[in-house]
């Protein structure tokens, strides 16, 4: 609802769209009041599976996977949870001035469009390394910024809803893979697949496939090989010679092949056939997307220590469907050890469990070098002024 308060933190303004999984809205961030980074995109993703206590921590994990994600094409998440209804949702830099990639690469160069399809093969061979597969590759969860630079989005969900009582099928029938329509898992090929159809309606202005009616449509998806004609004719016009030409045309070929096993097997071998073709050096990548698959590695191991700190946690927040305990009381508790045993993926994992339960879970971050006194604390006493009311007193005194 417009004007809602999320989690007294988020106000939503207008709808920015409406998707299978949820709705997107821009919102304001009251943490970040008068900064550039007030306004945020905030999807509330549809129940699904998170009727049940399992699915709701799965879904949190998997928030928590996404927030995880460092690469210069895949779109930042920033913050998720529930709100007070127990609805998930996840908070997203909020891109301006965005087109989607069809329209964004239409007008360009061959050059140009290639260097777009890889920014995008980039990122699918960034989720395919987190085991993430994407299902629904479409211009719209695939934009381009004013300077070129792509963005993927509305990633990792799709996985959750495959059980979903209203149909088994996820994605948009346009860039559906065939094993898709007839029921087959999704892999990596799927995407492949998707992406090479989003490159192919670029980069010749022509979508393959006849859209008269859905039955037609399904037909051709299914049955249909794509002709390849307008591909020539454009690496034709841009002075490709014959042999580059052909390989040029076969990357596509095996790209949309109908039989996922007669596809690449990832996102790089097509960005290495690309370059190679086109005489054009490798894309580079830097330490911040290195870095990246190290962060968002899965929980693992620890699970004493985590069941011993579940039922801590047990203690001090009833189950949602029960009143209060009023026997409930706090706890401290201290989690020591040298650096590198797994003390803050394990106290993560605390955190979603806390989420799913409907609390307020709040930390800060401490340096031995900063000299200010209690500078952890900083953080923490910024969220907890937007949960409550201040008095001009205690304003005073916390500005000191």
């Amino acid at each position: 609802m417009i004007g809602e308060k999320v989690n007294n933190r988020y106000i939503l303004h207008h709808v920015i769209n409406i998707g299978g999984m949820g709705v997107i809205y821009r919102a304001r961030d009251l943490l970040f009041r008068g900064t550039p980074d007030e306004h945020v995109a905030l999807k509330r993703v549809l129940a699904g599976t998170t009727s049940t206590s399992h699915g709701r921590v799965a879904l949190a994990r998997e928030f928590h996977v996404l927030a995880t994600l460092r690469h210069p094409h895949i779109i930042s998440v920033l913050d998720y949870g529930f709100d007070g209804a127990g609805m998930p949702f996840y908070t997203m830099e909020l891109l301006k001035d965005a087109q989607n990639f069809t329209a964004a690469g239409k007008d360009l160069p061959l050059d140009e469009q290639v260097q777009l399809f890889i920014q995008l093969l980039q990122a699918l061979a960034y989720l395919h390394r987190h085991h993430i597969v994407h299902r629904d590759i479409k211009p719209g969860n695939v934009l381009v910024m004013p300077n070129n630079r792509l963005k993927v989005l509305d990633f990792g969900l799709a996985s959750l809803y495959e059980h979903n009582a209203v149909s088994n099928v996820v994605g948009t029938l346009k860039y559906m893979p065939p094993e898709l329509l007839v029921y087959q898992p999704a892999t990596l090929t799927s995407d492949l697949y998707a992406a090479g159809l989003l490159a192919f309606e670029m980069i010749t202005a022509t979508y393959p496939y006849e859209e008269v009616n859905t039955h037609r449509l399904l037909h051709e998806i299914l049955n249909k090989s794509v002709d390849m004609t307008p591909l020539h004719k454009v690496a034709h016009q841009y002075g490709l010679d014959e042999v580059q030409r052909n390989r040029f045309v076969l990357i596509f070929e095996q790209l949309l092949a109908k039989d996922p096993r007669a596809r690449y097997t990832s996102a790089y071998e097509v960005i290495e056939e690309l370059c190679i073709t086109l005489n054009m050096p490798p894309p580079a990548e830097n330490a911040a997307i290195r870095a990246g698959y190290i962060e968002s590695a899965r929980f693992v191991g620890r699970d004493e220590e985590l069941r011993l700190l579940e039922d801590a946690l047990a203690q001090i927040i009833p189950p949602l469907d029960e009143d209060a305990h009023p026997e409930a009381a706090g706890a401290v508790w201290l989690i020591g050890g040298e650096s590198g045993i797994g003390k803050s993926r394990l106290l993560e994992e605390l955190r979603i469990r806390a989420l799913v339960q409907g609390a307020l879970v709040l930390y800060g971050n401490g340096d031995v070098e900063v000299k200010r006194p209690f500078a952890w604390w900083g953080d923490i006493i910024r969220r907890l002024v937007i949960e409550c009311t201040i008095a001009d007193y205690e304003c005073a005194l916390l500005k000191y």
